[in-house]
């Protein structure tokens, strides 16, 4: 049976970075980018991951590498940026424009894997997905 008809399952790694700071000019290049610009703050994956990630967080956490307990999203602070796979490389990119005093921001993450559904673009096919395990789906 399917649930979510005209969609498809994705699996995707998300991170926690805790940062040693959010120093204005970490914002402003984080903003800057024009794929980062209409994320909300703080908060960097497609829309249609932002409910997983969210619902993961509150249920879930994530374990910190360097903290024994498990960070979940009543905890978050703002110097704690959520981070998907999609944008990662974007995020990394950004960070590397922060001035070189701040470069280092980075103090401990945490990861975790979210599984979410996505609509299926107009006159997909199989092949088209990249993916084995949607056999269940057919």
């Amino acid at each position: 049976m399917d649930f979510f008809p005209g969609t498809y399952r994705v699996e995707e790694e998300v991170w926690v970075f805790h940062m040693v700071a959010t120093p204005t000019a970490m914002w402003e290049r984080l903003e800057a980018d024009p794929v980062l610009y209409f994320c909300p703050k703080g908060i960097y994956a497609p829309d249609h991951h932002i409910e997983p990630i969210l619902e993961h967080m509150r249920m879930n956490g994530v374990k910190m590498q360097k903290d024994v307990q498990r960070l979940f999203l009543e905890r978050k602070r703002p110097w704690q940026i959520i981070v998907s796979e999609t944008y990662r490389p974007y995020v990394m990119a950004a960070l590397e424009k922060v001035p070189s005093k701040w470069r280092a921001v980075v103090r401990d993450t945490g990861s975790f894997m979210i599984r979410c559904h996505q609509t299926l673009p107009p006159n997909w096919r199989w092949a088209d997905l990249y993916t084995d395990d949607l056999e269940e789906y057919r």
